[in-house]
């Protein structure tokens, strides 16, 4: 089972990130995480559009799917 984690950092002064967790996951595959990471980019991206993206994971994690 897989996570979707996305970290964003604001620059404009001093640099200040966010660490973004999905909340529908777990996933079964990596290929979903993967998809769930771009849904996730872009809707940081339209509400947060001063945020850079830094880095991605789909983290391993245990337990069910809900």
């Amino acid at each position: 089972m897989f996570t979707a984690l996305v970290l964003a950092c604001a620059f404009i002064d001093a640099p200040k990130c966010l660490q973004f967790e999905d909340t529908r996951g777990p996933y079964r595959t990596e290929e979903q995480c993967i998809e769930r990471i771009s849904e996730m980019i872009g809707n940081i991206r339209e509400i947060s559009p001063y945020l850079t993206i830094v880095d991605t994971k789909c983290s391993t994690t245990s337990g069910q799917q809900t």
